[in-house]
């Protein structure tokens, strides 16, 4: 387990959309987003894919999928990679006018 805090970290964010922030979004829509490198959520330069959900669930299923196909392709190519974590959020940290996820 110690190992893992040397190899570089692949987190999924997920959080329920602020639709007071983002009012063309679908009330209780739940984003996910995959990261590389342990950045903070806000940081979408280490964004690796996102996407949105219908609910937590399914939003905590895509993020994870997505996560463990990035893990696998950082091993195919000798990069080691830590398992996946998936952090839920309390608050958006998109800003109103960086939304691209199209309304589901």
């Amino acid at each position: 387990m110690g190992q893992d805090l040397l190899l570089p970290q692949v987190t999924v964010y997920v959080h329920e959309v602020d639709c007071v922030a983002h009012p063309a979004m679908t009330p209780g829509t739940w984003r996910w987003a995959v990261h590389v490198g342990g950045r903070p959520p806000h940081d979408l330069a280490h964004c690796v894919q996102a996407g949105g959900g219908l609910d937590r669930g399914s939003a905590i299923t895509a993020g994870d999928q997505v996560a463990a196909a990035v893990c696998v392709a950082m091993r195919i190519f000798g990069i080691p990679a830590a398992p996946p974590t998936v952090v839920e959020l309390t608050t958006d940290p998109i800003p109103p006018g960086r939304d691209y996820i199209r309304k589901i």
